[in-house]
């Protein structure tokens, strides 16, 4: 499957989706949202636990779904460290996957810094929707 080809559904961290909700159809070949972190920390919240593990169901109930993970930082901090915490923060997510028994395979990380940073420093609130994982389902089937 092509890039291009990818569309997108989001789900919300404060709406719990469904199985159903999830569930790929002919017009939809990805689902996606962020997981967000706190200031400097790669560490997982547990109120994603709940999302995390609709979304191990899911991908455990198929062999044609992957997950990629986009890790991202805010504005502050040096580049390369904003990178290492990005990628840090992409690895937490996988590392929950993987003890859920969703194999490596199954999983690409990255972590690409503050390089599509929304918010300005000077807006500390919008600087939180920065510092996120963007969980991705792909449908690997070709099509």
């Amino acid at each position: 499957m092509r890039k291009n080809q990818t569309k997108t559904v989001i789900a919300t961290p404060t709406k719990e989706a469904t199985t159903e909700q999830l569930a790929l159809s002919k017009n939809t070949n990805a689902l996606s949202f962020a997981v967000q972190f706190r200031t400097g920390s790669a560490q997982l919240e547990p109120v994603y636990s709940e999302q995390l593990n609709s979304i191990v169901s899911l991908v455990k109930s198929t062999d044609y779904l992957a997950i990629e993970l986009q890790g991202f930082a805010d504005q502050r901090g040096l580049e390369q460290e904003n990178r290492s915490l990005s990628l840090a923060r992409s690895h937490s997510v996988a590392q929950y996957l993987n003890n859920q028994g969703i194999v490596q395979q199954r999983i690409s990380v990255a972590g690409l810094g503050d390089e599509q940073a929304v918010y300005q420093v000077t807006d500390p609130e919008g600087l939180f929707f920065d510092r996120r994982v963007i969980v991705k389902l792909i449908d690997t089937r070709s099509g």
